[in-house]
């Protein structure tokens, strides 16, 4: 089975936003975690936006569905709870007043301190919150007033459906200036509405307006519902139109005013307009319904290139609706027409969109989101203003011109108003593009780093013209600057935090310091200090402080007292008078060199030996404590007291000492004369040591070491204790590791429990559970840091502020310790659109295919660690491409690599960081770029100078000729193929055709498919039917083998790699592939002609002279071509030297070994490879599986069907998992786990070889298998077996692709550092075992998931445990990942837990969650 986990994204995309009115207009965002307020520039001639505030969620542990204002300072949110099983709340509704107020007081950023409840309800039953027609997509409509129940109060209610046929309205009445009520009515719609028999009522949209336009502002309502009618067990979706009475009294809904039966298909929005007019809108047609006069519509002719999705008034007698194409049009309500506007200024499609007027007065209103429900009197004044347009792809303010208000315009005004370019992004508080997230997706590829630290990251082409955008994600933490220096620091620097308490209010400081000879005249380095306060770094003095030297540890003493240590000497000085209290100096002018501190004592390393002080009484005097000899120079130093307690503990001093020669890690007490413990770290230079707590106050203690060589390694601390209770000793266990960087790692101990190790890249190391072992996170805006440290506690305004070197300048920032999906983005020049993505490994360069937003397409190439367009290839006009791909291919330098002993280029590096050997080793290969190309609908394609039907150029159909030399490669046989098709043409006069010549230049290749997907598969040695004859034949023909046989013995059996291509005709192809990079063949073929013209041409002959050798050896690269081969054959005339030539300038062969259909002969749009089993996806949602695998021995390989997918569900992304299981992407949304079953495949293999021989005992075989011999024939479609549904998942949207592994930093076992280099392995499992399989997929709307295959104990495991919090079940029979951790993350539903199982259970569950 299947556990599915969502990765947390960080933020969220926009959710809902509404224009909220004040003295100058605004507008409130909201993510599903934050509300922020966004107002204009400060004047109504100032047209820029301001964020006034951002708080998150009002209401904890839930997440923001909704959002409304309702008066100046108070608006109306919903939520949702964040909680699952017993303890879950039901969606709740809130009355919230915002502290500060949303004024027009001036602009401050800052974030809300808090906002105030007025009240709060239920939106429904508890007991209805896990029905089964729980609505995938909630509707609200906007807020609407409604007249009061006799009180002088104001009623506001909304309308919002979240269940399948039933509708909420939501009453809002205010009874004094901060005195509110909140209350709830469901009604149920199926006594109501219209609707088939046997079907469910979905409602889709809803809105909310006056029921007359006749009527003073807060009469009475209508509710306007747009809803579908659903068969159940599935069907076509018939949608309907009502509008139906509110009853103020009781808010309910009651008699249907008016209706609008079976509606246009595209038909998506209902919204309520000023003039009590009620918009429904559909992709072809905008409908207009008057609320006095219901049966006098007014139609509008509209294209809309997608579904409406969201409307606003932008005057009384303008509006403006968008689509889901991320088009604007503007809808004149008094002469009924329409016109695009703002076309390419949305990032995507707006799925929210709200108005504010610039000088808005403070008895106006604007429009909402999807629509206002406003009366008349409440329409904004035509004047210009700002209107928001919100979606997950990227939010934007557009600055709205005012002649797209005035309805009674000129021509020349309304000309202006539909001008794109009238419409313009808002300035101001850089807030073009918000809450930015990666929707829409149209491609992904899970890839390694290119930092070279071995883990993953996600590279996803995103957005829409002109926002298209590269985006590369990784699960990590964050670091967020909030302040940097202008001065670059010169040299290496070292930041040091302090915090004196001598004085009488304690004080923090930063110390900078650097051993840079260069930057100081005397050469002993400088220190400068820097008092560290809430309103930000200032320069200080510090009395007593050595200001000419660097400052190697600067620690708070006792009484007021300073502890320096510089390379020079250790000093103590009074804080308050600077003056000097001791000082010591190490013996014979040696240099400190390393300096640690726990409590009073202090450690110095010199050379060999570590002095050990101690500084105590309070009076800041110092006195040798013990001399340590080491048996070299030490490398890294830490001092640490066993116990809970660190430091403060009391007990016996240990110290830590790293080895600088033999990698070792020494613990040794002050008391003993010997080491304790002795660590080795193989190949791994210890470089700094830290002893801390990891987890919380019950965690517990970890000994962690930073490698020159950037590894992390850890171990669990257990202290002994004797009969009396006082520590004995320590002992080490549970160790692992995880690399940080490719540079030596300094450690930096956090306020939080936990280590920040700099190395090239940041890392956080952290116990999420004290009894768990410690979990390693990327720190994303760490790349490049050469010094960090902690802030201390109080001296900023924000909590984990770190001070941080990085790019030689100063910052102050916010470590953000929570582990999310976080992005790099680069945006593409001229507004291009990546629709296509393929990550070359070597270069670290990703190759992008687009779409320009002029029309057109190109291949970029994107520095992905720099996320910078490096270079633009055009393709020819109307061309485009179609599949991109990077494989090994067989080239003539990577067998002269292989020759020479030195592998090919993908096996460089090969499983240094967990690769399969399998994968990363590949001899004669080297990594290529493949990329197909077409032309578009309607392009004349490319002459291939051939008949209709027959192959192109560079296509070479098997069988070979009989006579074809053997003791040539494959390629070779088939150039003098294609010049013995030349010769034979030149002498019929048809010298211009080539069909026969495999190489064409740069590197392209002219075949007769176009190429819609591309993989490099390895087949299978073993042929499918095999016998004791046929293996004794296949290896006779292993020892005459025409390919070329590598330097290595070893890698003789490797089979070279095949491309698979899915063409256009149905059919999935094989090919032989050689690239000639090394220009091998050019030469081979220069020599060649040069023999072939010397036979052509006999020379003159003197007398006495003898004719040259005629069979001399002609070398050929690596390959040697037998003696006289060149002379045995017929000479080539001189006509077949332009083929010749041709041969030169060519380097890539090509020639097709093998082809297949699909299930349904569909395009095959996506290939992938597992082991010899390639799986296709076509154009139809069929999957088939075959296998590349020779029929019978000595037989090139064909591709076997194994199995297929006959039932054709839409599956649009599928990678394979395991061997016989394979994940599948609906279209329509949702997950399935595709089964193979492997036994009945080979059972029908072996059928196929049956028949055979029962019709060849008969005496009726007539059918080949293609080569000429009379084996049994291949197996075909009907013999393949069919796939099963193992699992499913509903998932919200459809899948934009799938990639083997999981986002995160891979942790390994301590047993891994001592294994050679380059072979680590990817052992995860106590029993050495290989991990579960894991996959990461990516949703269209960019919703990140994670999956694991569980066992079948694993799987019943969690079944139980979900059962035991009340967490429902999937029906599919996969585990809901995140809402199981959530459990975990609840102290109520974890002591649930652990009384239901034993404590022993629930770790094991812990365990298989956090493998994702």
């Amino acid at each position: 089975m299947l556990l599915v986990t969502q990765c947390r994204p960080a933020g969220g995309p926009v959710v809902a936003a509404s224009a909220f009115q004040d003295d100058v207009g605004g507008v409130l965002v909201a993510t599903d975690s934050t509300v922020s307020f966004y107002a204009c520039g400060g004047g109504s001639g100032d047209s820029g936006v301001e964020q006034r505030w951002q708080h998150h969620c009002p209401l904890s542990s839930s997440r923001v569905e909704y959002i409304a204002p309702l008066t100046d300072g108070a608006f109306l949110v919903i939520v949702s709870s964040s909680r699952v099983g017993h303890g879950a709340e039901p969606p709740q509704i809130a009355l919230v007043a915002a502290a500060p107020l949303a004024g027009s007081g001036p602009s401050t950023g800052d974030t809300v301190t808090h906002f105030d409840v007025l009240a709060a309800a239920p939106l429904e039953a508890a007991e209805q919150q896990h029905g089964e027609l729980r609505a995938w997509r909630p509707a609200f409509s906007s807020v609407a007033r409604c007249s009061s129940s006799g009180g002088s109060g104001a009623v506001l209610m909304l309308a919002a459906s979240l269940r399948q046929g039933t509708v909420h309205l939501v009453r809002a009445e205010r009874h004094g200036e901060r005195d509110w009520s909140l209350s709830s009515t469901e009604t149920s719609l199926c006594h109501l509405l219209t609707t088939e028999p046997g079907a469910a009522i979905v409602v889709e949209s809803a809105a909310l307006g006056p029921a007359s336009a006749c009527l003073a502002p807060g009469g009475s309502l209508h509710c306007t519902l747009l809803y579908s009618s659903i068969m159940l067990g599935g069907g076509a979706r018939v949608r309907h139109v009502a509008c139906l009475e509110v009853q103020a009294q009781d808010s309910s809904l009651s008699s249907c005013c008016w209706f609008i039966g079976n509606v246009h298909p595209s038909t998506s929005l209902v919204a309520a307009l000023p003039g009590a007019r009620t918009l429904v809108a559909s992709a072809c047609r905008l409908l207009l319904v008057q609320a006095d006069a219901p049966r006098e519509r007014v139609q509008v002719a509209v294209q809309l290139a997608g579904r409406p999705t969201c409307a606003a008034a932008l005057s009384r007698h303008v509006a403006v609706v968008g689509d889901s194409q991320g088009q604007l049009v503007l809808l004149d309500l008094r002469h009924p027409s329409t016109a695009p506007v703002a076309r390419g200024l949305l990032p995507a499609a707006p799925s929210c969109l709200a108005f504010m007027a610039a000088g808005q007065r403070p008895d106006c209103a604007a429009g909402e989101a999807e629509g206002a429900g406003r009366a008349v009197d409440e329409a904004p004044s035509p004047a210009a203003g700002i209107l928001f347009a919100g979606s997950t792809g990227g939010s934007v303010f557009l600055e709205v011109p005012e002649a797209a208000l005035d309805a009674e315009g000129s021509a020349e005004a309304q000309q202006e108003a539909a001008d794109p370019a009238a419409w313009q992004l808002a300035s101001g508080g850089g807030v073009d593009r918000l809450a930015a997230s990666a929707a829409p997706v149209t491609f992904c590829q899970l890839i390694d780093c290119p930092s070279g630290c071995g883990d993953k990251r996600l590279l996803m082409c995103c957005g829409t013209a002109p926002f298209g955008r590269l985006a590369l994600g990784r699960m990590a933490a964050g670091l967020r600057p909030l302040a940097v220096g202008g001065d670059h620091l010169p040299g290496l620097v070292r930041l040091l935090a302090l915090q004196a308490s001598g004085t009488a209010a304690a004080r923090c400081y930063l110390l900078l310091s650097s051993e840079d000879p260069a930057a100081d005249a005397a050469g002993h380095g400088w220190t400068t200090v820097l008092e560290a306060t809430a309103g930000g770094l200032h320069a200080a003095v510090l009395p007593g402080l050595h200001l000419e030297a660097a400052t190697l540890l600067a620690a708070g003493l006792p009484g007021g007292h300073m502890l320096q240590v510089t390379p020079q000497a250790v000093r103590t000085f009074c804080l308050s008078t600077g003056a000097l209290q001791s000082c010591w100096q190490p013996p014979s002018g040696a240099a400190i060199s390393l300096a640690a501190a726990c409590g009073q004592h202090v450690a110095v390393a010199y050379g060999g030996e570590v002095q050990v002080l101690y500084c105590g009484g309070g009076t800041g005097q110092m006195r040798e404590e013990r001399l340590l000899r080491l048996p070299q120079q030490a490398s890294a130093l830490a001092l640490f007291q066993p116990g809970q307690g660190g430091c403060n503990a009391g007990g016996e001093v240990w110290v830590a000492a790293g080895l600088w020669m033999s990698n070792e890690v020494v613990l040794q007490p002050l008391s003993a004369e010997q080491p304790a413990a002795r660590l080795g770290l193989a190949h791994h230079q210890p470089r700094s040591l830290a002893v801390c707590q990891l987890g919380g106050s019950g965690g517990g203690r970890h000994l962690v070491a930073g490698t020159s060589s950037g590894e992390v390694v850890w171990w669990r601390l257990v202290t002994r204790l004797d009969a009396s209770g006082a520590v004995c000793g320590v002992q080490l266990e549970e160790g692992g590791w995880a690399r940080a960087g490719l540079a030596a790692v300094s450690l930096h101990a956090l306020h939080q429990p936990g280590i920040l190790a700099v190395s090239d890249q940041a890392l956080l190391l952290a116990a999420p559970h004290p009894e768990r072992s410690p979990a390693a996170a990327r720190v994303h805006g760490g790349q490049g840091l050469t010094a960090a440290c902690a802030l201390p506690a109080g001296s900023q305004p924000q909590a984990n502020s770190l001070a941080y070197i990085q790019a030689g300048r100063l910052h102050i920032g916010c470590l953000e310790p929570g582990v999310q999906l976080r992005w790099d983005e680069a945006a593409l020049g001229g507004g291009a659109a990546p629709r296509a993505a393929a990550y070359h490994a070597a270069s670290g360069c990703a190759a992008v295919a687009c779409s320009e937003r002029g029309g057109g397409s190109s291949l970029r190439l994107v520095d992905v660690g720099a996320m910078r367009e490096v270079a633009r290839v055009p393709l020819p006009p109307r061309h485009t491409v179609t599949a991109l791909a990077v494989a090994p291919l067989p080239c003539s330098s990577g067998w002269q690599r292989q020759a020479s002993g030195h592998g090919g280029e993908a096996g460089a590096g090969a499983a240094a960081y967990g690769q399969p050997q399998a994968q990363a080793q590949q001899p004669g290969c080297a990594q290529f770029l493949l990329v197909a190309t077409a032309p578009e609908r309607g392009a004349a394609p490319p002459s291939h100078g051939s008949g209709e039907g027959s192959p192109a150029a560079g296509e070479e159909r098997l069988p070979l000729p009989a006579d074809s030399d053997a003791s040539q490669p494959w390629w070779r046989q088939q150039g003098q193929q294609g010049q013995q098709g030349q010769q034979q043409q030149g002498q019929q006069g048809q010298q211009g055709q080539q069909d026969g010549v495999p190489w064409r230049p740069q590197g392209s290749l002219s075949v007769y498919e176009v190429r819609f997907s591309l993989a490099v598969v390895h087949p299978e040695a073993e042929p499918l039917y095999a016998s004791p004859a046929a293996a004794a034949e296949d290896g006779a023909a292993t020892a005459s083998s025409s390919e070329p046989a590598p330097a290595a013995p070893a890698a003789a059996a490797t089979q070279p790699p095949l491309l698979a291509a899915g063409c256009d005709d149905g059919a999935v192809r094989l090919y032989r592939v050689y690239v000639d990079d090394a220009g091998v063949e050019r030469r081979h073929a220069l020599e060649s002609s040069l023999a072939a013209i010397t036979v052509a041409v006999p020379p003159l002959h003197l007398a006495g002279e003898q004719a040259p050798d005629a069979e001399a050896s002609v070398a050929a690269g690596p390959h040697q071509r037998p003696a006289g081969s060149a002379a045995s054959r017929p000479a080539a005339p001189v006509a077949s030297a332009h083929g010749s030539r041709r041969l030169w300038q060519g380097h890539v062969a090509l020639q097709l070994v093998a082809q297949a259909p699909t299930a349904f002969e569909g395009c095959p749009t996506s290939l992938a490879v597992r082991g010899s089993a390639v799986y296709a996806l076509d154009l139809f949602s069929s999957l088939t599986v075959f296998r590349a695998q020779p029929v019978a021995a000595g037989q090139l390989p064909s591709l076997v069907p194994l199995a297929a997918d006959p039932s054709g569900r839409h599956v649009s992304a599928m990678l394979p998992l395991s061997e016989g299981k394979v994940v599948a992407g609906l279209q329509s949304g949702g997950l399935l786990l595709l089964r193979r079953d492997e036994e009945a495949e080979r059972h029908r293999q072996d059928a196929v070889r049956k028949r055979w021989e029962q019709l060849q005992e008969q005496g009726a075989a007539g059918g080949t298998d293609g080569s000429g011999s009379g084996g049994p024939p291949a197996p075909t479609l009907r013999d393949a077996a069919p796939l099963d549904v193992a699992a499913s998942y509903h998932t919200p949207s459809g899948f934009a692709g799938m990639g083997a592994g999981v986002l995160g930093v891979p942790l390994r076992r301590v047993e891994e550092l001592y294994r050679s280099e380059g072979t680590s392995s990817t052992t995860d499992g106590a029993d050495g075992c290989q991990p579960a399989p894991m996959a990461t997929l990516v949703c269209t709307n960019g919703t990140v998931l994670s999956a694991r295959l569980l066992t079948p104990a694993q799987h019943q495991q969690l079944v139980a445990l979900q059962r035991a919090v009340l967490i429902a079940c999937e029906e599919g029979g996969c585990i809901d990942g995140a809402k199981l951790m959530a459990a975990y993350l609840q102290p109520d539903l974890l002591q649930q837990l652990e009384q239901a199982f034993p404590v022993a259970l629930v770790e094991q569950g812990r365990d298989i969650l956090g493998l994702l």
